[in-house]
């Protein structure tokens, strides 16, 4: 017999968890990644060490840093003919891939041998990111660019506005770079021998870039001519270059 306060209860069951949409799925999260290394780096590095999804990340990096590059490079074209601002904007991103492929063997090599415990990939991961601030603040001054591309009818201006532009692009991710690898290893272990060597290692990463963008010239176009894909910078180095012009 039922005890009379009893009652029947009903078992309902739990509802479905409903499917969550991930906002990063597709060619978006290529970009997500940009956007979270731009909002918090301390995290995204501390991520890297934690070796948290690194494949996801080096795609992300390199496909968002090559589309920021080619946009900026289209901009900086567009001074001299339609011609030309889709040739620099193919040539810019394989002026900084390129530069970062000759030289990651020297910064992984020697940094290990100091006693860098990082992988191989993260070690990709820091590289591509220095490239990927890089590309970033180049695109925050897109819309520079593009304002006095359309209001000073000066391309001496234009190319000197510009080459500051990337110059002080280039050394923030180079101290972004420093600062991520040095902030990754023991401090105690090795800290003067590897900011000795990172110091060297800019040094090299500065003068190659300049030699392939000698090779890769011209960015902006010559003025005596329509179109040229490359100049006359076939040979030799951007130093006798400068000196004989």
């Amino acid at each position: 017999m039922s005890h009379p306060n009893s009652k029947k209860q009903t078992r309902i069951a739990p509802a479905s968890p409903q499917p969550q949409i991930n906002p990063s799925t597709g060619f978006v999260q290529y970009f997500q990644v940009s956007i979270a290394l731009m909002r918090d780096r301390a995290a995204f590095i501390a991520d890297v060490g934690r070796s948290n999804q690194l494949p996801t990340k080096l795609i992300g990096l390199l496909v968002s840093s090559s589309i920021f590059f080619l946009a900026y490079g289209l901009v900086i074209g567009a001074i001299h003919s339609p011609l030309q601002a889709i040739s620099s904007a193919i040539k810019l991103p394989i002026l900084y891939l390129l530069a970062l492929t000759v030289c990651f063997p020297t910064l992984y090599i020697f940094n290990s041998f100091i006693g860098s415990r990082q992988t191989f990939l993260q070690h990709c991961i820091l590289i591509l990111a220095s490239t990927n601030i890089i590309a970033l603040l180049m695109l925050g001054f897109f819309p520079v660019s593009l304002f006095f591309l359309l209001t000073a009818n000066d391309p001496a201006f234009f190319k000197l506005l510009n080459v500051a532009i990337m110059a002080l692009t280039g050394a923030i991710g180079t101290l972004f770079l420093h600062s991520s690898i040095l902030s990754l290893e023991d401090k105690k272990r090795g800290r003067l021998k590897r900011q000795a060597f990172l110091t060297a290692w800019f040094l090299l990463y500065g003068f190659i870039g300049c030699q392939l963008a000698w090779h890769l010239s011209p960015f902006f176009g010559l003025p005596d001519h329509s179109f040229v894909l490359f100049g006359d910078s076939s040979s030799g180095n951007f130093l006798t270059g400068i000196l004989e012009n």
